[in-house]
């Protein structure tokens, strides 16, 4: 064996054994620092839905903090929302509405229905219907079943829309698919009478049982109306 290649395998085992030391190092500082493991195992937004479900709302704030300074719109919905109910943060009605106005527009669809309410009410904004009812078209494009609903109802009574029982009737049957209980008691009152849909008493009392199964007060009470006046 020459000198060269002695050399040459004393500098491969050099390198084998530098990098076995680097992988020991690391192994022992993740080890030692068990916050690390976290940092890396869990971005902000994660911890911040463990924290809220262990109702440690403080630190799930401070997580959803940070989540929505990275851009994470699902963290700026969850702050807002916690600015909205006072969890963990000092209640702040105009903090909630800027978190989830930032939630909405990065298409964070919970963010743009928890919006739609506080602009339909009023709420520290000035009450706009139209602007609630594009927020809520956001909110049922994101399958968010309430956000049918109240869209629904709002072209039933015409309120920042040009009323429009047929895309109330569409809206609503959404809703209901999607299993909201005031959206199967909007359209079986519909069905029953023959608003934006054909006039069907067995339809309408389909929807209203339905409604009633899903523990809405208001379809048990007119299920049990209308199936009086149907001799049932």
């Amino acid at each position: 064996m020459t000198f060269d290649t002695v050399a040459s395998l004393l500098t491969a085992i050099v390198k084998k054994i530098g990098i076995i030391l680097v992988v020991i190092i690391l192994i022992r500082a993740i080890f030692l620092t068990p916050g690390l493991v976290r940092e890396l195992m869990l971005d902000p937004f994660e911890d911040g839905m463990d924290f809220y479900n262990r109702k440690d709302y403080l630190k799930a704030s401070e997580q959803f903090q940070k989540s929505c300074d990275e851009d994470n719109a699902s963290g700026c919905s969850k702050l807002g929302m916690m600015y909205h109910d006072g969890e963990g943060v000092k209640q702040d009605y105009f903090k909630a509405v800027e978190l989830l106005q930032k939630a909405c527009d990065g298409d964070n669809a919970f963010g743009c229905l928890l919006l739609s309410v506080m602009y339909f009410e009023g709420k520290v904004v000035k009450q706009d219907y139209f602007k609630a009812a594009v927020l809520n078209q956001k909110a049922c494009a994101g399958n968010y079943a309430v956000g049918c609903f109240y869209l629904g109802l709002m072209y039933h009574e015409g309120k920042g829309v040009e009323q429009d029982y047929f895309k109330a009737a569409e809206l609503l049957q959404k809703a209901c698919d999607g299993d909201d209980g005031r959206g199967c008691t909007g359209l079986g009152l519909m069905y029953d009478e023959g608003q934006g849909v054909r006039q069907n008493n067995q339809k309408a009392l389909d929807l209203l049982g339905k409604g009633c199964d899903l523990k809405n007060q208001d379809s048990c009470v007119n299920y049990a109306k209308l199936k009086e006046q149907m001799g049932r």
